[in-house]
């Protein structure tokens, strides 16, 4: 279980360190996608149909998540 943890943690370090995530401060305007489906219906995926401007209203860099207003 712990070499498990392990690998799991060089993986995720590794993947963070190639693509590192986007970093935003508060009040920035970003563009955000909405899942838009037209109905759920096994085996279909939602689809991203469309956008919106948005607001950040508070971050947390180390768990790299946002909150945002729509």
């Amino acid at each position: 279980m712990n070499a498990s943890n392990d690998a799991t943690q060089k993986i995720v370090k590794r993947e963070l360190k190639r693509q590192p995530p986007s970093l935003y401060c508060k009040e920035d305007a970003i563009l955000v996608r909405i899942l838009i489906s037209k109905k759920s219906v096994q085996g279909k995926k939602t689809l991203l149909k469309s956008s919106c401007e948005s607001c950040i209203i508070d971050t947390n860099h180390n768990l790299h998540k946002y909150n945002i207003e729509l």
